[in-house]
């Protein structure tokens, strides 16, 4: 994958770990294998699959006042298996935070870059669109919750990233990531531009969608 240089990536932001605060609206889908993308993935990385289809999480971000950082982020996942074990990869990303591009970019080899967000946010319920510094748009989503779980979820993950922009091809950073959240189930609508970034993605529906309520977030160190 070839990132595009972004205006801001230069910019100052804090040393991990990062803490966070957040909402996060979750979807999971189920795609054919062959339909993934993997031009971000190092040569000894491999799709996790079941019967040649692959997971991909798409996650929409609203990080808020009270952490390291406030701002807004679009992401799609995928789990991959590297020397026998399991991560998730992070091969699509877009916040609108400069300090965020950059200190994910040069800490965690994360190929975040700056996009434009509107919407309504605040609570649960969620409709939301972002856009590329281009103008081209990359997804839009709308949320309504449906059931409201009990109790606080804990959720851990460990990133497996690969260099890219002209660093060596041979570097790789590994990132811990810890995290509860309150959850709530519910029903998620994404469109998304068949042209645009995530047209991997476009005419299809989620399996499951949720909402990650009053999550704290520690991310890398």
């Amino acid at each position: 994958m070839t990132v595009s240089p972004n205006e801001g990536a230069d910019a100052a932001y804090p040393p991990a770990p990062w803490r966070l605060l957040a909402t996060v609206w979750v979807s999971l889908w189920q795609l054919p294998r062959t339909l993934v993308p993997t031009d971000a993935l190092g040569s000894e990385a491999r799709l996790q699959t079941f019967q040649d289809r692959t997971l991909v999480a798409t996650a929409f971000a609203d990080y808020r006042s009270g952490g390291d950082l406030v701002y807004r982020e679009i992401l799609a996942a995928v789990r991959v298996r590297v020397d026998g074990r399991t991560y998730t990869h992070v091969p699509r990303i877009w916040v609108d935070l400069p300090a965020s591009v950059a200190g994910a970019r040069e800490m965690w080899l994360i190929p975040k870059e700056l996009a434009r967000f509107s919407g309504t946010f605040g609570g649960v319920a969620l409709s939301a669109a972002a856009d590329t510094l281009e103008g081209c748009r990359i997804a839009e989503i709308a949320f309504q919750p449906t059931i409201a779980l009990p109790g606080r979820w804990p959720v851990r993950t460990e990133l497996a990233q690969w260099a890219f922009a002209g660093t060596a091809s041979s570097k790789r950073a590994l990132t811990k990531v810890r995290a509860s959240a309150r959850v709530s189930l519910g029903t998620a609508a994404w469109t998304i531009a068949p042209d645009g970034p995530l047209g991997f993605l476009a005419g299809r529906s989620p399996s499951a969608s949720v909402c990650l309520r009053d999550v704290t977030l520690t991310f890398g160190g």
